[in-house]
Parts: C-alpha cells; sequence; structure tokens
C-alpha cells in the first residue's frame, strides 16, 4: 500500500514536472514575441512618421522648383519683352511726302517745260540705345532703309523707285580707339512712257566702307577705306564704274582756339565698259579752323591734286574760306567764298575755274517757337577756257519749317535760278515750288 503510494506520488511530481517543462517555453516564446511586436510597432510608427517627413520634404522641394521654373520664365520673358521693347524704342520712323512745282525742267532758254512731281519717302533707322560713349569696350549695330517713289507728270510721264539700305557696326576698342564698317545697296528702277509705250532703265550701286578712329588728345585721326560698284543697264553701260578710295585725315590742335586740318585722299575709277576713262588721283587738303572772336569761327582751307588718265593728266586747285558768326541767339550767318580749278570729270582738256560766294542765314523768330526761317543766297562765275565760255549764276533760297507738334513737320520752299551766258544757248531762269510733310514715329 505504501508502495503504492509512494509510486503514485512520483508519477504525480512526474507529470507535474513535465508540464512545466513543456509550458515553460511557450511561456518564454509568448512574452519574446510582445516584445518584438512593441518594438516593431514603435519602428513602424517611427517610419511612417519619417516617410510622412521625407514625403512632405520633397513636396515642398518640388514647389519651390516649380516656382523657381515659373519665376525663371517669367524673368525670361520680361526679359524678352525688355528687349524687344528697348529694341522698338530705338527704331525711328520716318514719311516724307513732297509736292514740287518747277517751270523750267530741262533748263532750257526757250520752250520752258513745267512739271509738277510728288515724292514720297519712307526712312526706317535703328540707332542702339548704347550709343552713347561708356569707358569698357562695347559694340553697336545700326541699320536704316530708305524707300523713295518720285512721280514727274512731264508729257512723257516717268516714275523713279529707289531703295537704299545700310547697316554695319561700330566697335569700341578703348576710351580712344574704334574701328567701324558698313554696307549700303541702292537700287534704282527708272519708268518712262509715252503713251502705251514704256521704257525701263535700272540702276544698282553698292558700297562697302570700313574706317579706324584714333581719338588723341591733340591729334584726333581716322582712316578710311571705301569700294563702290555701280552698274546700269541698256543705253547707259558706259557709266558703269569701280571706284577705290583710301582717305586719312585729322587734325591738331596748336593752341586752345586754333586747329590745324589735314587730308590725304587716294582714289581709283574705273570704267568697265570705257577703259578710256579710267583715272587714278591724290588730293592734299590743310586748313585752319580758329575761333577768331567769341562769336565767330573761321575756316581756311587749300586743296591740290591731280587726277591721271589713260592719255593726260590733269591738276586741281581749290582754295576755300569760309565764316560762321552768331550775332545773336536766334541768328546764325554763314559766309563761304570759293575758288577752284578743276579738271573735267571725264579727263578732257577744257580747264575750268569757278569763283562762288555763299551767305546762309538761319533765323528762329521769338514770336512763334515753332517756326524756323532758312535764307541762302550763291553767286558764281565759272569759265571754261578751251571752250571759250563763261556763266554768271546766282541763286536764292527761301525757306520755312513748321513743327505742329514733337512727330509733324511742314517746310515751305522757294528757289529760284538764273544763269547768264555768252552762249545764249545756255541761258535759262528756274522758279522751284515745294511743299513737304514729315512725320516721325
Amino acid at each position: 500500500m505504501q508502495i503504492g503510494l509512494k509510486l503514485k506520488s512520483k508519477l504525480v511530481k512526474v507529470l507535474f514536472f513535465s508540464v512545466l517543462f513543456f509550458l515553460a517555453p511557450l511561456s518564454i516564446k509568448a512574452n519574446v514575441n510582445r516584445q518584438d511586436l512593441i518594438e516593431y510597432n514603435l519602428d513602424y510608427y517611427e517610419r511612417q512618421k519619417k516617410t510622412l517627413q521625407e514625403q512632405k520634404e520633397a513636396r515642398d522641394k518640388n514647389e519651390a522648383a516649380l516656382l523657381d521654373k515659373q519665376k525663371a520664365s517669367a524673368d525670361f520673358w520680361k526679359k524678352r519683352s525688355d528687349r524687344i521693347k528697348k529694341f522698338l524704342d530705338s527704331m525711328l520712323y520716318t514719311f516724307t511726302y513732297t509736292a514740287k512745282y518747277s517751270d523750267n525742267l530741262g533748263n532750257t532758254n526757250g520752250g520752258q517745260e513745267k512739271d509738277t512731281s510728288t515724292l514720297a519717302t519712307l526712312g526706317v533707322n535703328y540707332v542702339p540705345s548704347s550709343s552713347s560713349r561708356r569707358k569698357q569696350s562695347k559694340t553697336d549695330v545700326f541699320f536704316d532703309y530708305e524707300g523713295k517713289g518720285l512721280f514727274m507728270s512731264t508729257g512723257a510721264e516717268g516714275k523713279t523707285n529707289v531703295h537704299s539700305v545700310r547697316f554695319g557696326v561700330d566697335q569700341d576698342l578703348t576710351d580712344n580707339y574704334s574701328l567701324n564698317a558698313n554696307y549700303q545697296g541702292t537700287n534704282q528702277k527708272i519708268v518712262t512712257s509715252s503713251g502705251e509705250n514704256k521704257e525701263y532703265s535700272y540702276n544698282v550701286n553698292q558700297t562697302y566702307r570700313a574706317g579706324f578712329n584714333a581719338d588723341w588728345t591733340r591729334f584726333p585721326w581716322s582712316f578710311n577705306y571705301s569700294y563702290n560698284r555701280s552698274r546700269h543697264e541698256k543705253a547707259f553701260k558706259a557709266s558703269d564704274t569701280n571706284t577705290t578710295i583710301f582717305d586719312i585725315n585729322g587734325s591738331f590742335k596748336i593752341s586752345a582756339k586754333t586747329d590745324l586740318l589735314c587730308e590725304y585722299t587716294m582714289g581709283e575709277v574705273e570704267y568697265p565698259h570705257a577703259k578710256e576713262n579710267d583715272n587714278t588721283y591724290e588730293m592734299f587738303n590743310f586748313g585752319l579752323r580758329g575761333k577768331i572772336a567769341p562769336k565767330v569761327i573761321g575756316i581756311a582751307k587749300l586743296s591740290w591734286g591731280t587726277y591721271k588718265y589713260l592719255m593726260s593728266d590733269s591738276e586741281v586747285e581749290e582754295r576755300a574760306f569760309t565764316l560762321n558768326y552768331r550775332p545773336l541767339s536766334r541768328l546764325m550767318m554763314s559766309f563761304a567764298l570759293n575758288s577752284r580749278i578743276r579738271a573735267s570729270t571725264f579727263g578732257t582738256t577744257d580747264a575750268s575755274e569757278q569763283l562762288s560766294m555763299g551767305l546762309r542765314l538761319r533765323y528762329l523768330p521769338p514770336f512763334n517757337k515753332r517756326l524756323t526761317l532758312n535764307s541762302k543766297i550763291v553767286s558764281s562765275t565759272t569759265t571754261m577756257e578751251d571752250s571759250n565760255r563763261s556763266d554768271d549764276s546766282w541763286s536764292l533760297d527761301l525757306g520755312a519749317d513748321y513743327g505742329l507738334n514733337r512727330w509733324m513737320k511742314l517746310s515751305l520752299n522757294y528757289v529760284y535760278d538764273n544763269v547768264d551766258s555768252n552762249i545764249q544757248l545756255n541761258d535759262y531762269e528756274k522758279n522751284v515750288i515745294s511743299l513737304t510733310g514729315t512725320v516721325e514715329f
């Protein structure tokens, strides 16, 4: 009985410890999984918070990039619109319309032909706003266009259309040195008609220019080169020319009121269809420019040169004296005296001598600030020795300009020409009246 009880007691202990052995790992495992779950939940919320923060930062970054892009785009278009506005502000458009009447179109002594003509001109100019000189190197590009339409209502009606384009560049190297280059092309179409018959003539001119300027304190000077190619059609081909010109000029300040002027020019003219007229020439010019009195400036020039043709040489001399006087703030006067001895353009041996005097006045009347009065009178005597011809001529030019406003102007002009020659066929008188309207915008 006791043995049975002992065995039963041992069996119970064995079962108890066996239950403990199997249940203990489950309890430990349950405790570990709960801790891990708590830590996992904490990490999850931290990761979620971090993810949301990263997403917010990414959105803020994208929004900032979009704003920067939109601002850059707005700045780009603003800069573009500012450039367009600056370009338009540098444009100057000019339209001119002139009506003219002449009572002696051909400058003849008998059978004067009266004519009324109209001329319409459209000009487009671009002047860069940075054209004012600065201390830093810069480049300015410019261009202009001019279109003309001339209609003459003579017996044989004529019409002339002219289109001219010029563009170039000015480069300031330093404060004292600069370069410039430009091109000018002109096309001219002439239409003459009598009844149903019409004749057309075309002229083309192309000019290339380049220059170098040195602005020295006491001796500013410049060097210039130009090449001109002129072409005509039909019966005028003999007038085709190729002209090359080199020019160097400057002024030397002798004193505070006096400058010494000097210029040297060398040129060559070729006639592709009339080689006998080819020529080269050299011209020397010297002069003085000075302030004679507080309101008087005088200029005296002496020029001479030679023309060399295929069969002969010719000499040219010219003496000129000019006085500019401004007695009043509203009155400007200019007197010019000129004497020339020069060869014929085509190298003939007929020497010519001319003496001319001119007086020019410009007056701003005090009673009307918009009105400007101009006048000019010129008298000259020309003698051609070999032709035994002598012409005395004088002309009177009267004009008035009236500004309607800042962008519109009217001009009225009257010109009288009179030539008295020892050869009666060369005598003539002519009156020309013209009215011009100009609009700038």
